[in-house]
């Protein structure tokens, strides 16, 4: 049932898509619809392939502590081991609240070494007294979650052994690096402008979002004291400075367009999924680069809004 309410949604929210069109900010369930429509899926089968990545990576994992640690407390004084009936509630009250402090989205490497043994001695509890039995439930525990694991590794992961293959290794200035088609291409575009206008690779780079990856693989300086985007605490007054300091030091300014993109805001009740809202790099940094660029020359002023990279040569900045 929940699965064909799932299901069901996104095949409705994808028919109120091809309707109206793709929106200026689109959630996560219209962002897989779009590409998936993109590359020529049905819509009931872009559905199902979202509701099983949505399966996989977020709701299986996260879903099981809560139920088990419910039929703990609905079944609290049935169970033959109040001992390890108080260890697996620990262990389970423990797996829960390190996936709220996620968010329940994705898993770190506490929350296996949490939920796993939960797991087990929850199918001991379960077991009783017959140990053979608790033995051998544990064991087929453990194959059930190998199983989903290497299921779930096989058809999201990247790398060998996936149905997404090994990421195509790319040659940069800093050595062989692994990116997707887009990041490639990004690359590739980006170190063919600067190295036509400017060979000997001496001009510092500035790009909109995380500027530290740009600057150590294209081997450039950045001019700046920020890696990550402006901090948090600089004052309009040293946002001028900071705006002075990079056009002196005559630089190359990206305009990195997926830095911007979006995060879920807070989920409601009345909603199916979380409506997407500006990350910081969208709120903070995109103004103040938008403001700097102006007094630089765009190297292809052909690009339309939708370039995911642009890059301007502030050479003979205008201030």
């Amino acid at each position: 049932a929940t699965a064909g309410a799932h299901v069901g949604m996104t095949v409705a929210i994808g028919r109120d898509l091809l309707l109206n069109g793709k929106p200026a900010a689109p959630t996560m369930a219209q962002t897989a619809l779009i590409s998936g429509l993109s590359e020529g899926r049905s819509l009931l089968g872009t559905a199902l392939a979202h509701f099983d990545i949505r399966l996989l990576a977020h709701l299986l994992p996260s879903i099981l502590p809560p139920i088990l640690f419910i039929a703990i407390l609905v079944c609290w004084n049935r169970w033959y081991d109040k001992e390890l009936r108080a260890r697996v509630a620990i262990l389970l009250a423990l797996a829960i609240a390190a996936r709220v402090r996620r968010g329940f989205e994705g898993a770190d490497w506490y929350n296996v070494l949490i939920e796993l043994p939960a797991y087990a001695v929850f199918v001991q509890l379960v077991c009783g007294a017959a140990e053979q039995k608790a033995a051998r439930a544990v064991r087929a525990t453990q194959a059930v979650l190998l199983g989903l694991a290497a299921y779930s590794y096989v058809s999201l992961a990247v790398g060998p052994m996936t149905m997404n293959g090994l990421r195509r290794p790319v040659t940069t200035h800093a050595g062989i690096a692994r990116w997707g088609f887009e990041e490639a291409r990004s690359y590739h575009y980006a170190d063919s402008v600067l190295t036509l206008l400017d060979p000997g690779g001496q001009r510092p780079v500035y790009a909109l979002g995380s500027t530290s990856g740009w600057n150590y693989f294209l081997r450039r300086p950045d001019p700046l004291p920020f890696s990550e985007g402006l901090p948090y605490n600089l004052t309009s007054e040293q946002l001028r400075d900071a705006s002075v300091q990079l056009l002196r030091s005559r630089p190359f300014l990206i305009e990195n367009r997926p830095a911007l993109r979006r995060m879920l805001g807070v989920a409601s009740l009345m909603e199916w999924e979380p409506q997407t809202e500006m990350n910081r790099f969208e709120r903070r940094d995109e103004p103040w680069f938008d403001s700097v660029a102006r007094s630089c020359r765009a190297t292809d002023p052909a690009l339309d809004s939708t370039a995911t990279i642009r890059i301007y040569d502030c050479a003979q900045a205008t201030r």
